[in-house]
């Protein structure tokens, strides 16, 4: 069994002179991670009050949690390691009156893992050298 993660920081913003909510989203799952900025866009006044309510009922700032929990499959695994891409869109309901734009990059987690840690392995290679430099001198 594993789980899907997900970690977001939501703030208020303003779009055509009505309330209107940002958000940034980090999700896990299946060997790879979504980065997400999105905003929810009120198509008239009335929704633009009722997204206000409801964000200050339910308060912004950061919340995490796990999205789902689902069998782990090795083909779901190796699936998830090699998405890569950037995606965005524009989806609009006509039973949610509030209009999301939206932007993500996927990123296999090998990837990030591999980049985040190559300026370390830098450092660590440099330290080593001037080490063994200062030994044969």
């Amino acid at each position: 069994m594993t789980i899907a993660d997900w970690l977001s920081l939501s703030s208020a913003s303003e779009a055509n002179g009505d309330y209107a909510r940002k958000q940034r989203v980090a999700l896990s799952g299946h060997g790879f991670i979504v980065f997400i900025s999105e905003r929810f866009i009120p198509v008239n006044k009335a929704s633009a009050e009722k997204l206000k309510k409801r964000d200050s009922e339910d308060g912004l700032g950061w919340s995490f949690g796990p999205v789902d929990a689902f069998s782990f499959h090795f083909a779901d695994g190796l699936r998830g390691m090699v998405r890569f891409g950037v995606h965005s869109g524009h989806d609009t309901s006509r039973f949610n009156p509030v209009a999301r734009d939206w932007r993500s990059i996927e990123i296999p987690i090998w990837l990030l893992i591999l980049v985040v840690s190559v300026p370390i392995q830098m450092r660590l290679i440099a330290r080593y050298r001037d080490r063994h430099r200062r030994r044969l001198l």
